[in-house]
């Protein structure tokens, strides 16, 4: 297959993805003393267990991650991201074609997907936030599945077939490396694309594991927020917490937004090299 040029639109776009990881890599740099101080306490701790506690997380993961495959919407999301790109190519039949749009055009059909489970995801930290206790067990499962297919949809639109055991780990790598630490989320983002190489040569072996001791502070602070909001749970039955409801609608988007963006310029990154061959 011949392989096309870049467009000056499209280096322009690259530009930007290198940017972002660029500023991502400042953020680790800066990060450096807290990570040290992280290692240092996790050093108490054997190795062993806590591998056996991360295997078990990822397990979980994995659960939750096989049941957004079975009961989010999927296949109509698909035909709607379809005959959105036909709008723009009349040729468009499957989820590969996508990539004969401009990126701009996968983008902006990217976005709506996106904006869609944006909502859903401040939805849920709004109904989290009224400090009932099935909402707020609910959040965090709700809150991976949710982005999860969000981030398998950005891939959709940018002509990328999502629903691979392989893609399905990139998926919840990025939707993980968004609940991540700033200090580590460069070498996370690096990870990725080491991975994406490595399919891409034949030599991807694959690396399952999700959790890590990087993404303790994030789960120790999801449920601090979600303790957070019971105890701004009204005394009276009936009432809820508008202080609390807003709280969680807006936590719960901007980890959304954080998701979506590192899967918008993984998806782009690959567009762009699947298109030069590079």
């Amino acid at each position: 297959m011949k392989m096309a040029e870049w467009t000056g639109r499209e280096k322009i776009v690259l530009d930007e993805i290198n940017d972002w990881a660029e500023k991502l890599k400042t953020a680790g740099k800066e990060g450096d003393g807290r990570k040290q101080k992280l290692d240092a306490l996790f050093a108490h701790f054997p190795d062993e267990a806590l591998e056996n506690i991360h295997e078990k997380i990822d397990a979980v993961l994995f659960q939750i991650c096989s049941f957004a495959d079975e009961n989010l919407p999927y296949g109509h999301e698909i035909e709607k991201i379809l005959a959105a790109g036909r709008l723009f190519d009349s040729s468009v039949a499957t989820i590969p074609d996508m990539r004969k749009l401009t990126i701009d055009q996968a983008g902006f059909i990217a976005a709506r997907q996106q904006a869609k489970y944006r909502r859903f995801s401040l939805f849920e930290g709004a109904l989290s936030g009224t400090g009932k206790a099935v909402f707020a067990a609910a959040d965090p499962f709700f809150l991976l599945a949710v982005n999860l297919r969000a981030v398998q949809l950005t891939g959709a639109a940018y002509g990328f077939e999502t629903k691979t055991p392989g893609e399905l780990v990139a998926a919840l790598k990025m939707v993980l490396m968004a609940a991540a630490p700033d200090m580590v989320k460069y070498a996370l983002w690096e990870e990725l694309m080491d991975e994406l190489e490595a399919r891409e040569t034949g030599f991807y072996v694959g690396n399952d594991k999700l959790f890590h001791r990087y993404l303790w502070p994030g789960a120790i602070g999801h449920a601090g927020k979600l303790a957070f909001l019971a105890l701004l749970r009204p005394k009276k039955r009936g009432e809820n917490s508008w202080a609390g409801m807003a709280i969680g609608a807006l936590t719960n988007y901007y980890f959304s937004k954080r998701v979506c963006e590192i899967a918008e310029k993984y998806y782009q990154y690959r567009f762009l090299t699947e298109k030069s061959g590079r």
